[in-house]
């Protein structure tokens, strides 16, 4: 999922805890990943997305996986992964 943290989400999706509350609570999912844009990053969101990550682990119920968007731009090759 992409958050309010990715331009092409900004004023779309929510905040990274409304993300997890919903994968969690309403769609039931047993695991889910946050995978805003690692270009737009910088340090204050990278540490807010591990420390939402750690917050929403729950053994057993929910595991929340900390990743990112790789974004690579060049003039011989652009990418998404």
């Amino acid at each position: 999922m992409h958050s309010e943290l990715s331009p092409c989400s900004r004023h779309k999706d929510g905040n990274p805890r409304e993300k997890y509350e919903f994968a969690r609570n309403v769609a039931g999912w047993d695991f889910a990943a946050i995978t805003d844009h690692s270009k737009e990053f910088n340090e204050y969101d990278w540490t807010l997305l591990q420390k939402m990550a750690r917050a929403y682990y729950e053994p057993g119920r929910f595991v929340p996986f900390l990743a990112l968007e790789l974004i690579v731009i060049r003039p011989d090759l652009h990418f998404h992964r």
